[in-house]
Order: structure tokens, then sequence, then C-alpha cells
């Protein structure tokens, strides 16, 4: 085996005047390197792949161990450094000229939120419970401070997500699970009322017809006028009022204000270091 990998890299120093693709092989190969490819790796029992230069990688942001950024340059990074959002984690790199970045498939984003009917923390999604963060790993509560959860992680029970607006702190809830309808929220309306005739009366007078006459008076006769006016006011005899009264019903029960669900528990993504 030492002979075989000595042969290879004498191979990979020699010069190609004219060769512009180059094959290693563990094996004599039986035909020419792939045409668009600059470099060519073959396993003659297909179970060797591409060992990448290991390094440990400071931060995101940070082109340390190397002397500055390089477009396209890979590595595997092992170890876990810096803080959010810059952190870098184990795993496959690339740099594209100004940071790192981690290479994954379908990977999670810190701050990422799922529902799950998993019942407890996973793979880096802590269950959204209301915990205070320094119960959490220290990474994982790095991140949750990155996050702005200073303090406690959003408590999700009995809670639907929404987006939040300027004016919001990240993690707040609020809303009601009920609608209690208030007296602007009516349209205008009038009650009509009919009186009954209860109380029904009336008042009498004696009045005198207008005009003139002759009386007897004081031994002679004298023409009468009957044509004065006098204001006067009736008796209280049958003085009476009325009442009605509306039914307001009611007493203030809130209405349901809760769609079909169905129940999951809510976690949210603080990295798996």
């Amino acid at each position: 085996m030492k002979t075989t990998t000595l042969i290879v890299i004498c191979l990979a120093l020699l010069p190609m005047a004219g060769v512009s693709q180059v094959l290693i092989s563990d094996f004599p190969p039986n035909s020419e390197p792939q045409t668009d490819a600059v470099l060519e790796l073959r396993s003659l029992n297909k179970d060797k792949g591409l060992l990448l230069p290991k390094v440990a990688l400071v931060a995101a942001n940070n082109p340390s161990p190397m002397s500055a950024h390089v477009q396209g340059m890979t590595v595997y990074n092992t170890q876990v450094s810096g803080v959010f959002p810059n952190r870098v984690e184990p795993g496959l790199y690339y740099n594209d000229g100004t940071s790192w970045k981690h290479i994954s498939t379908n990977a999670p984003t810190i701050g990422d939120i799922k529902s799950s009917a998993l019942a407890s923390d996973h793979d880096g999604w802590y269950l959204l419970n209301g915990r205070v963060v320094t119960a959490l790993p220290v990474a994982a509560h790095a991140y949750a401070q990155g996050l702005g959860f200073a303090s406690n992680l959003p408590n999700g029970a009995n809670r639907f997500l929404k987006g939040k607006t300027d004016a919001e702190i990240l993690g707040s809830s609020g809303g009601s699970a009920g609608i209690v309808i208030a007296q602007e929220n009516f349209p205008e309306f009038m009650f009509t009322a009919t009186l009954g005739e209860a109380g029904l009366h009336n008042h009498s007078y004696n009045d005198r017809a207008s005009g003139t006459g002759m009386s007897a008076e004081g031994g002679a006769i004298q023409t009468v006028a009957d044509n004065v006016s006098v204001a006067d006011t009736t008796g209280i005899s049958g003085d009476h009022s009325h009442s009605f009264s509306v039914n307001t019903g009611g007493n203030g029960t809130p209405i349901p204000f809760k769609p079909p669900y169905m129940a999951s528990n809510l976690f949210i993504y603080l990295g798996s270091n």
C-alpha cells in the first residue's frame, strides 16, 4: 500500500505538458480522465472517498486559519467556535469570498420553529415551554440570547403562530380565546313601544255659553255679558304615569373564538451542539 501511494504522489507531481485533466486511481486505469474534470479520482472497488483537509475554523466571518477569504475554498471544520450569528460547528464548509458557509442538506437554521408530535427536546430542537434560558446547554443558551430571548423561551402551549409587527417583541403572546361584544360593536337600532289604555280618564267642567243676556238685579234690568276668558288648572284626579321595561338578558360570557385545530408541540432550533 505504501508503494502504491508513493507512485500516485509521484505521478501527480510529474510535469504533464499538454494534458488538461488529471486522473488519480488506486489501479491502472483503462480509460482517459473525464474531459470536463480538472481532477478525477477513481477507486477499483468503489470503497474509498475523498478526505478533505480538516481545519479548525474560528468564526464564519473570520478566514482563519486561512490568511484570507478565498471563494470556492472547501474544508471540513472540526470545532465549535464563534458566537451567533457567526458560530461554526463541525461539518463541511465552503467560502463564498466573504465568509464560511455550512454545507448541509435541508438542515435547519438557528431560530427555525416547527410543530412536532414529539414531546421533548431532540437533535437541537428545544420545546417552547417558557423555560429559563439558563437551563439550556451552553451553546443553545447563547443562541437563544442571540435571538433576543434574554431570560425565557416563549411558551407555545395553546398558542397559534402569527407574523410579528414592527412594534411587537419577538416571542410575545397576545390575543384572546373569546370575544366580548361591547355596545359600540352593535349597529344603530331603536325600540318601538305602544302604550296601553290603562289610566284612561277625562276631566269635566261647566262653562256657560258666550254672548249677552238680561238679568234683573238691584231692582233693574241689567245686561250680562259672558264673554271673558279665565285660565284655570284642572285637579289632579286621575294623575298617573306609564312605564315599560325591556329584557336585556345576557351575562357577558365571551363568544368562543378558536377555529378547528389539531394540537401539537412547538419547538425552536438552537443548534445540535
